[in-house]
């Protein structure tokens, strides 16, 4: 009698019946399966205590991941290449916000390839914007997986080893390079948990540490460094507009270059998106530096009452920003094809530069016609620019989800022109911009933006109602009307905002 044959157990997914272990690998998206658009059910697993078999969720939520994007071998866990295959497709363009820059797509992952410090740093915030990024995760609704603070921990834990620990002559710029790389993403880390004193202590480590070792330029220096270097000047100024009594870090314009300007040609094009964001990064510093030295003289004064040398400086600075507001738009005319990245960068960049304009035109000597005039069209060109920004970034997958960058966009901005513009229709329509943008960028989150300056609008209401007449006190702007809570919030936006709700509870919305 001829022997039966056994029917083989199925090593494979019901679907692409490929091998078991190549399945369990890849499970819940084998590469045949989503290579081929059917479902795949992944391998079953026993449930607790031998019980039925189950699926088990996705490991990340990342739909039709037919193959891993990562441009080198990971060692690890298959956990590890997920996230950093979630940061190469989806994470390094968020974080970049909508300046594009080689940091985040090239020099953090190939800082991984070499270093685990970086790499356990690079998954801990690759995981953190799944989780409050993604609208189909898991922890989405609860917030922030245990395990995502787990890898925080064991990444910072890493970091003060290797820093504590005596590295050979050979390894330390390697190893410095890889700390002031971990102190930026620690920083995208918590400026995404809102955590922003936490965030500036890990950039002031950063900043120090650059100081230490390449404060000075090196004619050979690495690529990497001068990525290292923009970053870190970028997040510099972000922290010091966060918190208007916080003088930059960076000395990023020399003394003669102050007096003798940067020598922006107006009539040449920048060569790129990266080198005109680099020149506006210093003009920014710059007013920063000069707005912080001169609050005395802003205090007031007339021209006449202040010294010639600053009043020259501030002509010298406003002469700069035109001319490099002429060597983008120069630069624009050359790019008739651009794409929707290159406009959202390029748009972007003219925001950020046009409030700096005016921010530096309304100060020493104080002239309230720039943000106080009613209608403004410089402030409506911003809000227009902005609006085509959200317009065209919404036109992708981002509409669908929370975008959480670590670079200044247009949050910081809006909020400064909804606060400063007396123009009412202007502030509400800056504040529905922020509303409908849904973004974090680095220090700034623009529904906590949005919902401070409706607490302004509430206390500026409660405020008028002592007047009963008077055109010129009824249009003047939300930054007048609250100006004690500013004065007396310390530390950043966030302590304004919670000076305001300490104010409104105290009732002391009578006083001014």
């Amino acid at each position: 009698m001829a022997r039966r044959s056994t029917p083989r157990a199925k090593t494979g997914c019901a679907t692409c019946r490929i091998r078991r272990v190549k399945c369990d690998e890849m499970r819940p998206h084998c590469l045949k399966c989503t290579q081929t658009g059917r479902k795949c059910d992944g391998f079953p697993v026993p449930g607790p205590g031998g019980g039925p078999a189950t699926t088990p969720p996705p490991a990340l939520p990342l739909r039709s991941v037919a193959s891993y994007s990562i441009p080198f071998r990971v060692p690890g866990s298959q956990k590890d290449r997920q996230l950093l295959h979630y940061f190469c497709v989806q994470g390094a363009t968020d974080v970049s916000g909508f300046c594009r820059t080689a940091f985040w797509s090239h020099t953090v992952l190939q800082a991984c390839q070499s270093n685990a410090t970086v790499r356990q740093a690079l998954t801990a915030l690759s995981s953190l914007h799944i989780d409050l990024a993604t609208p189909d995760c898991h922890g989405a609704e609860a917030g922030v997986q245990e395990a995502t603070l787990a890898r925080y921990g064991l990444a910072l834990r890493a970091l003060r080893r290797r820093v504590d620990k005596q590295d050979t002559e050979g390894k330390k710029d390697e190893a410095v390079i890889g700390a002031l790389i971990c102190c930026v993403l620690f920083y995208g880390f918590e400026s995404a948990l809102g955590n922003s004193k936490a965030a500036m202590r890990h950039l002031g480590s950063g900043l120090s540490l650059w100081a230490a070792h390449y404060s000075k330029p090196a004619a050979n220096r690495d690529g990497c460094l001068d990525e290292i270097s923009d970053v870190l000047a970028r997040l510099d100024m972000q922290a010091s507009f966060f918190d208007d009594s916080r003088v930059p870090t960076l000395p990023l314009v020399s003394a003669d270059q102050r007096v003798l300007g940067l020598r922006i040609c107006p009539a040449q094009a920048f060569s790129g998106l990266a080198d005109a964001q680099r020149e506006l990064v210093k003009l920014q510093n710059w007013l920063l530096r000069f707005l912080l030295e001169n609050l005395v003289a802003d205090s007031g004064l007339q021209d006449t009452g202040i010294p010639g040398p600053i009043l020259q400086e501030k002509k010298l600075l406003l002469s700069e920003l035109g001319a490099w507001r002429q060597s983008i738009a120069r630069l624009g005319e050359c790019s008739p094809s651009a794409d929707g990245i290159f406009l959202c960068s390029f748009q972007t960049l003219l925001v950020q530069h046009d409030v700096a304009q005016m921010l530096l035109a309304s100060r020493v000597p104080d002239d309230d016609s720039v943000f106080g005039a009613v209608p403004n069209p410089a402030a409506e060109e911003v809000i227009r620019l902005a609006e085509s920004v959200v317009r065209l970034h919404s036109n992708g997958d981002a509409a669908s989800r929370r975008t959480l960058s670590s670079e200044t966009g247009i949050v910081a901005p809006l909020a400064l022109l909804a606060i400063k513009c007396a123009d009412t229709f202007l502030s509400r329509r800056a504040v529905k911009l922020l509303i409908a943008s849904d973004r974090r960028e680095g220090l700034y989150d623009a529904t906590t933006m949005a919902a401070m300056v409706q607490q302004m609008e509430l206390l500026r209401q409660q405020r008028m109602q002592r007047f009963k007449s008077g055109q010129k006190s009824s249009v003047a702007s939300l930054e007048h009307w609250t100006a004690d809570a500013i004065d007396q919030a310390e530390g950043g936006m966030d302590n304004i905002s919670d000076r305001l709700a300490e104010m409104m509870e105290a009732g002391q919305g009578d006083a001014i």
